[in-house]
């Protein structure tokens, strides 16, 4: 039970982390973004973004993905559980921050 707590939090903040965060991956992920609208069908309609936008904008599609590597990651390189621990008090950290400051 604990291990999957930490690895649902570790998912939380690599979901962050890759939907909103500026540091360390924001000018990589407005790169991609710019790039999938470069390469944007012209005829489809303009309200319809690229589905890498649609993806590096929603947490929530993201983090599926994420938790996938996550739990693939834990469970063949049990070295990452280091990494996995430090995410997860990464997450709470911002969490509790943003709750009670």
């Amino acid at each position: 039970m604990t291990e999957d707590l930490i690895a649902a939090l570790a998912v939380a903040r690599i979901t962050r982390l890759l939907t909103e965060d500026r540091v360390p991956v924001g000018w990589l992920r407005d790169r991609v973004k710019r790039g999938a609208w470069s390469r944007h069908d012209a005829s489809r309609a303009m309200h319809e973004e690229p589905y890498l936008v649609e993806l590096l904008e929603c947490p929530w599609c993201m983090s599926v993905w994420v938790a996938l590597a996550v739990f693939l990651l834990l469970r063949h390189l049990p070295g990452w559980r280091v990494l996995a621990r430090i995410l997860a008090a990464s997450y709470v950290t911002g969490f509790l921050h943003g709750h009670f400051d």
